[in-house]
């Protein structure tokens, strides 16, 4: 069995969560635990819980139930019609709406279908305040409790039974026919008087009754048990003496093994087999389940890469918007010179194909400009074998006569010549000057023209 840490608070009728006694067990650690049972207040189990984890740091934590007294969780049993349980979460809340003092909008209410009867719904609220309190305070003592559970809804008793509960100076009274409902022990008094006194508090539809001079008895004699916590000793109740005298059975004794939250715990175990546990976990207040063991080893890990994740996402978004910036503005900068360049054209949607474009019909198309023409010519025969032995100087354009004389140091006359010869062949116009011979090397003057 896995361990389960359960929690029960104690009732008071000041009703304030946080100064509330404690019971706390952890069931399934050992066979017999109820004589581990723990007493206290918030502070203490939050040092308890503490000096667990510190003891034992690879133990898997226990799952938490905590159990409400009727201090804080009201209980009710409703009749509800067909179309009403078709829309129960609708209809709940007004159905017990005569019962509460405050407004609806201000209690959590909860549910659960019972199989005495199919009409009948066993309803429970507590104040939202409480449940946020309540939460809280367990949270804080280092606890994530996965049920908060009404302790008045595990309650049942014998056909023809009243039993009642004493501590704390409060008392819960409950029978085979009412739901549990705890009550300071002033008041009891005045409402057994009105339990026994109507005819419907034990009547069952196995009870027999006869009716005679007008008067109806039931078959079985009425009994009241009395419980209560061994080490709080036997109540002093002022009643017995006239619940006597109606004729009613007393019985008084300790709860069973000493302890009311054994019971209640044994009580817990058996609702939930028979599926017809209350629990407020639904709604807002819906309780967590914890990860398992595995899971929590590695969510530091997770914690880390998630975290890397979301920074890398970060950076990469906040280098895309740079960039994409950055394209904008080099885009308008680049239009801008492509108007300048060119301010006819009207739409201009792709600026970098529209300038390569402009760029490659610039280099294409002829020019009127002799003077780079011829020298487009030059450059070309400069670079064939006729020019071999040639190194060019020195060039100077004469507008006027529409060429140009270029000055070359040569190795030889006949390399002048073979130049000379191929730049003729190349529709140029071109003469010797003067050459002068300087060593083994001849410097010349050529003039150039088009032809």
């Amino acid at each position: 069995m896995n361990q389960e840490l359960v929690i029960r608070i104690m009732p008071s009728m000041y009703g304030d969560v946080s100064a509330s006694s404690l019971q706390w067990v952890v069931r399934g650690g050992e066979e017999d635990f109820a004589s581990t049972i723990h007493y206290g207040s918030f502070a203490d189990l939050k040092i308890w819980s503490e000096q667990v984890r510190t003891e034992h740091p690879d133990q898997e934590s226990e799952q938490a139930v905590v159990l409400v007294p009727g201090t804080m969780a009201s209980l009710q049993c409703l009749s509800v019609s067909p179309a009403q349980k078709k829309h129960m979460k609708k209809a709940l809340p007004y159905l017990i709406e005569e019962a509460l003092i405050g407004s609806i909008e201000e209690e959590h209410i909860v549910g659960q279908a019972q199989s005495s009867g199919e009409g009948d719904v066993l309803a429970g609220y507590i104040a939202i305040a409480t449940m946020n309190r309540l939460l809280e305070q367990v949270i804080e003592a280092g606890i994530n409790p996965v049920s908060v559970v009404p302790e008045n809804c595990l309650w049942h008793s014998d056909t023809n039974t009243v039993t009642l509960l004493f501590e704390c100076g409060m008392v819960t009274f409950w029978s085979n026919t009412m739901v549990a409902q705890t009550i300071d022990q002033v008041a009891l008094p005045l409402v057994l008087n009105q339990c026994f006194d109507s005819e419907q508090t034990f009547a069952d539809d196995d009870d027999t009754v006869d009716i005679t001079d007008g008067e109806s008895h039931q078959a079985s004699a009425i009994r009241v048990k009395v419980l209560y916590e061994q080490c709080e000793g036997e109540p002093q109740w002022s009643e017995y003496d006239e619940l006597a005298g109606r004729d009613i059975t007393i019985e008084t004794l300790g709860t069973e093994r000493g302890s009311v939250l054994v019971a209640l715990i044994e009580m817990l175990e058996e609702r939930r087999k028979a599926r017809a546990l209350i629990e407020f976990r639904s709604g807002a207040f819906k309780c967590p389940k914890k990860a398992g063991k595995r899971w929590r080893q590695w969510r530091p890990v997770a914690w880390v890469a998630g975290s890397w994740l979301v920074l890398e996402c970060l950076f990469y978004s906040g280098q895309g918007f740079w960039y994409q910036y950055q394209a904008a503005n080099y885009y308008e900068r680049n239009y801008a010179l492509y108007k300048e360049i060119n301010p006819a054209d009207r739409s201009v949607v792709d600026v970098r194909s529209r300038f390569n474009s402009l760029l490659k019909r610039s280099a294409t198309s002829h020019t009127g400009n002799d003077f780079l023409q011829v020298l487009k010519t030059i450059s070309k025969v400069s670079s064939q074998t006729a020019a071999e032995g040639i190194e060019p100087k020195s060039l100077d354009f004469n507008k006027s006569e529409n060429g140009l004389t270029l000055n070359v140091i040569a190795s030889s006359f006949d390399a002048i010549n073979r130049y000379l010869e191929a730049l003729g062949q190349a529709s140029l116009q071109a003469t010797m000057k003067t050459a002068n011979q300087e060593g083994d090397r001849v410097v010349a003057q050529l003039s150039i023209k088009s032809s």
